[in-house]
């Protein structure tokens, strides 16, 4: 999804739900991390590193 961050945000989408809990500490802490960078680009019209996609 991180693709799609911009037109979630164009359509006023303001929160939103990474599910994990299978999942170790590790594995949340960087997918959070990445969304957080690949939100902050989106917000200032940058286009997204694609290293957050790996």
């Amino acid at each position: 999804m991180i693709d799609h961050l911009k037109d979630l945000m164009d359509a006023g989408v303001d929160c939103i739900k990474i599910e994990g809990r299978a999942k170790s500490a590790y594995y949340a802490a960087i997918v959070t991390g990445a969304y957080r960078h690949c939100i902050d680009d989106a917000a200032a019209g940058r286009p997204i590193d694609p290293i957050w996609r790996d």
